[in-house]
């Protein structure tokens, strides 16, 4: 997953890295780092923001579904410090954050 959004970033890929983000926040919470999770979800958000690419409907679905397992774990206060500090990642930051947590399945 991590080498097929690096790929996507270098390639300048908006629509596949910010499924790709969405992707690597599951894999994080699924490792028990909700924080992290949190964290790339705000860097996908802040690329969405900057190059004003909307959520497919699918996508969107998605990602609000990998926020409210992350926002569940979390709780509301400690989600929105980790939300604030994610806003300040790059989203090559992201993915660094994520790599360490993948599993040898990676997707690619």
């Amino acid at each position: 997953m991590r080498e097929g959004a690096e790929t996507h970033l270098r390639l300048g890929e908006v629509v596949e890295l910010v499924h790709d983000l969405i992707q690597l926040a599951e894999i994080l919470l699924d490792a028990e780092a909700p924080d992290l999770a949190a964290q790339v979800l705000a860097a996908s958000e802040k690329l969405r923001n900057q190059t004003g690419f909307p959520l497919e409907s699918w996508a969107a679905k998605e990602e609000a579904g990998v926020r409210g397992k992350v926002l569940a774990a979390m709780g509301d206060t400690a989600f929105s410090k980790a939300w604030e500090a994610g806003s300040e990642l790059s989203a090559e930051d992201a993915i660094a954050i994520a790599a360490p947590f993948e599993g040898s399945g990676e997707e690619g």
